[in-house]
């Protein structure tokens, strides 16, 4: 069984492998082709096919500017 830890390290790996950034590192969403079959778009792997409702949160967040500096404080950029 995995711990918190465990999850947290996975996590962090696959966002690192699977997320498109901008030249600032921010998160960006990234255009699907139209033969991935993801669907349009996704944002760190998390496509809009399979994950509707998380893909748009993420998308709405990024398109909104809203970041978060690493003391966790909202931030604009």
């Amino acid at each position: 069984m995995s711990t918190s830890a465990d999850r947290h390290r996975m996590a962090a790996s696959i966002l690192s492998f699977e997320a498109r950034r901008d030249k600032q590192g921010r998160l960006t969403i990234y255009r699907l082709p139209a033969d991935d079959g993801g669907g349009a778009y996704e944002v760190a792997g998390i496509n809009e096919r399979f994950h509707p409702e998380e893909a748009r949160m993420l998308a709405d967040l990024i398109e909104g500017a809203t970041f978060k500096r690493r003391n966790g404080r909202p931030a604009k950029s």
